[in-house]
């Protein structure tokens, strides 16, 4: 649904709030067109577990996949990423 919300947005912010739980997610969201993501259900188990240090860690080791992620795919960061990156399954 991503890349149809941002084909009918005609060059509006996209902020992708809902599934992002890895740094591949992220990848992802930003390959399909959003401009940012929110983390909120991941620091908060992180908040949970451990406490502001918890969420602090939650958040590098998100930082730490999406860079893993990028360079996997040979991307040097976000700005280099299109929809080109992404396979999506048939209908």
């Amino acid at each position: 649904m991503l890349p149809d919300i941002v084909d009918r947005t005609s060059g509006a912010t996209v902020i992708l709030d809902s599934g992002i739980r890895t740094g591949a997610d992220v990848v992802k969201a930003v390959a399909l067109g959003a401009h940012a993501v929110m983390l909120g259900r991941a620091t908060l188990y992180g908040l949970a577990a451990r406490g502001e240090t918890g969420a602090s860690d939650v958040i590098e080791m998100i930082q730490r996949e999406t860079d893993r992620t990028l360079a996997l795919i040979g991307c040097r960061s976000v700005g280099e990423l299109d929809r080109s990156y992404v396979s999506r399954r048939p209908s």
